[in-house]
């Protein structure tokens, strides 16, 4: 392996009992923000866990909401999405933090950088390497 790229994730590897399984991660829609494409509804409906349901408010506005207890936070809708931002995973367990950031498409690095920076340099990346065409 003359590519220096063999063993690297080596060093992340920890035993399946160190492992926190009170850990989860779930979608969150910005309601505020949403631009009615349905995207991320789709997604989940056509090829994950059927988690996003849509929900007519009293107004006649339809609203997209996630079942946290179906969630299993995938990540599927970041490819979707067409202006980044309106939806995020979160933690549903504010009182643990991960060892590692959680990212669509790019590697984990440990959490030394803050949440703002982290999103930044993740943004910054999918820009330059990994930029999705509009759907």
């Amino acid at each position: 392996m003359g590519d220096g790229v063999g063993g690297r994730a080596v060093h992340r590897y920890v035993d399946w009992s160190d492992l926190n399984l009170e850990y989860k991660i779930v979608a969150r829609i910005d309601q505020q923000r949403r631009i009615q494409c349905n995207k991320c509804y789709i997604s989940c409906e056509d090829a994950a866990h059927q988690c996003i349901d849509r929900v007519q408010t009293a107004s006649g506005n339809m609203m997209l909401v996630v079942d946290e207890s179906e969630c299993v936070g995938c990540n599927l809708f970041f490819a979707v999405q067409q202006i980044r931002g309106i939806a995020d995973l979160q933690n549903v367990h504010p009182s643990y933090r991960a060892p590692y950031a959680a990212s669509p498409r790019l590697p984990l690095w440990p959490l030394e950088k803050s949440d703002d920076e982290a999103r930044l340099w993740c943004e910054r990346a999918l820009r330059r390497s990994w930029a999705l065409p509009l759907l």
